[in-house]
């Protein structure tokens, strides 16, 4: 990428996020450190969407490990969504992108 289009789209980014901690995952991706948590996984935030209780501020991160937990222990996708308050299409999403995931690593 150039550096003419990278600095547009810093702009753009720092336009959607005014006055926050922009940085970057290690995959290079600009992240707004202000609004996500997409790092950082709370123990206690999965346990309890695993339990079926899930905290509103459920980040993409905790419900993407909430969702291969349940699913390691055998849950359709359908239970798993009812479980931890998400679409069915959430689900899936999530569980293509691990198998993804597994198959880059092997």
């Amino acid at each position: 990428m150039s550096t003419d289009r990278s600095a547009e789209w810093d702009v753009r980014f720092h336009l959607r996020h005014p006055g926050h901690t922009i940085g970057r995952d290690p995959s290079g991706r600009r992240r707004c450190l202000t609004c996500t948590r997409n790092w950082r996984t709370d123990p206690a935030a999965v346990q309890r969407a695993i339990d079926g209780n899930p905290p509103a501020d459920l980040t993409p991160a905790e419900r993407a490990a909430a969702v291969t937990r349940l699913r390691a222990r055998g849950m359709t996708g359908t239970a798993i969504a009812a479980r931890i308050h998400a679409t069915d299409r959430t689900v899936w999403r999530i569980l293509a992108r691990a198998r993804q995931n597994q198959e880059t690593a092997a």
